[in-house]
């Protein structure tokens, strides 16, 4: 079990990377330059490029070693919690349905202000004395019946409105 370990683990020695010769001589320089032993100009030279872009490429090379020696927290990520997970599925699932509300509310806004343009358009059609035909206007109004006295009549019995039960 412990053979099987060490071979899945990561190596705690990396040897020297192989690169092309044109790489290894930007690097050789780029390591000089920075240790003093050339200067940047001369370096640059060296490895066949102009002093702004031997300059970009120390910049660089900078950039990847601090990413490098970084330290960075040890260990497996931590798994979320069970709770939290349940907590998100249900935010998800709220905001869907509150998205879906908020979609039929609109419709409905729509709608309802659809009917009010109905509504006045028809109040001010008939308020309009000019657009109404003379059989309108010579109509009489039906009065519906007084709710007391047809209550009074359906309390009676049939015998005192005169109607054989």
């Amino acid at each position: 079990m412990t053979d099987e370990k060490k071979t899945t683990a990561k190596p705690s020695y990396l040897k020297r990377p192989s690169a092309e010769h044109s790489v290894l001589l930007k690097y050789d320089a780029i390591i000089r330059a920075e240790s003093g032993q050339a200067t940047v100009t001369d370096a640059a030279m060296e490895a066949g490029l102009s002093r702004v872009q031997f300059q970009n490429l120390v910049n660089q090379v900078r950039v990847a070693a601090f990413e490098v020696l970084t330290p960075k927290p040890g260990g497996r990520p931590k798994k979320e919690d069970d709770e939290v997970t349940k907590l998100k599925a249900e935010l998800a699932h709220v905001t869907k349905a509150l998205q879906a509300r908020e979609r039929e509310l609109e419709i409905t806004k729509t709608a309802m202000l659809s009917l009010v343009d109905v509504v006045k358009e028809h109040r001010s059609s008939s308020a309009r004395p000019s657009q109404r035909s003379r059989s309108s206007s010579t109509t009489k109004t039906i009065e519906a019946p007084n709710d007391a006295a047809e209550d009074d009549r359906s309390a009676k019995s049939p015998s005192d409105r005169g109607v054989d039960a």
